[in-house]
């Protein structure tokens, strides 16, 4: 009896770590998928000039944050739209890939490659939220381009 008791508890464990896993996979994949629906809005971005998005990849608080070299850390969506209003012809041909995700919980920490024109224009690394409703958003994006 002690035999079977022990046997099942050891699957129950086994199954469990599997599904932890598959969540994992699941969530790794779900933040790559919205990294590159936020660089293909990029192009789109280019095309429309029309911000809407772009910037619907951002949490809708305060406490969003944006670093581009030489333009410095903007801190809410709406400092966000300005800075990408203003600076609508330099995302021609701008794109990004993911590199590495890491998922702990509700956050996510993308590493990826920033390209302009199809060359290679330094890293970036970006904090995602899941939110209520299992989309991802972007909390924080640091560019070192």
């Amino acid at each position: 009896m002690q035999k079977w008791f022990c046997l099942l508890i050891c699957a129950g464990i086994v199954a469990g770590c599997g599904e932890s896993g598959d969540s994992e996979e699941n969530d790794v994949a779900d933040v790559t998928a919205a990294n590159q629906a936020w660089s293909d809005s990029a192009d789109k971005f280019n095309k429309s000039k029309d911000p809407t998005e772009i910037l619907s990849f951002f949490e809708n608080k305060d406490l969003v944050e944006l670093y581009i070299p030489g333009a410095g850390m903007m801190k809410s969506v709406d400092e966000i739209r300005q800075f990408v209003m203003g600076a609508v012809d330099n995302f021609a041909g701008y794109t990004w890939t993911t590199d590495h995700v890491w998922v702990n919980g509700d956050y996510a920490s993308v590493r990826g490659t920033n390209y302009h024109g199809g060359a290679a224009a330094g890293p970036y690394m970006t904090t995602w939220h899941r939110q209520t409703d299992g989309s991802w958003k972007v909390v924080s994006c640091v560019n070192a381009q």
